[in-house]
């Protein structure tokens, strides 16, 4: 999923945004679970977004997943720093991952039209502390293998 959401942001911070929509798609708010192509304004939609957020990093906060068609990942996507490289205006994203016949697809959060986020927003401040421990020790675990 990492490496799913590394190309998407490559994509879109290299201006790539014909790349970056491409690897979108939009999930059955239904109980099936399915994924379809993006219609054409959908499509279009995401590249208006991707322009106007103008992406220059992004840090993924947390990964949930909870069964395959009920995921969350949020990232934090920075717009731009200051002189000395700290973040001075920033955005969230949400995404929606779903797995369908083994293969993982990037769907957004359309929370506009009755999409439901999996984590409750008290509760992501928590995930976003949990994720960044386990990364931290899968980092020295594999520092210590080197």
């Amino acid at each position: 999923m990492k490496k799913l959401i590394d190309v998407f942001f490559q994509h879109a911070i290299k201006k790539e945004l014909d790349e970056a929509a491409a690897m979108i798609y939009r999930n059955d708010l239904e109980s099936s679970g399915r994924v379809f192509p993006l219609s054409e304004e959908e499509y279009n939609g995401v590249k208006r977004t991707l322009q106007a957020f103008s992406p220059i990093d992004y840090t993924i906060e947390y990964i949930k997943f909870n069964t395959y068609k009920r995921n969350e990942v949020l990232c934090n996507v920075v717009m731009s720093k200051s002189a000395d490289g700290r973040p001075l205006v920033t955005t969230k994203m949400f995404f929606k991952p779903v797995k369908t016949l083994g293969t993982w697809y990037l769907c957004l959060m359309d929370s506009g039209n009755g999409d439901k986020g999996v984590v409750k927003p008290a509760d992501r401040d928590s995930l976003k502390r949990v994720y960044r421990k386990k990364e931290a020790q899968k980092a020295a675990s594999a520092g210590a293998e080197e």
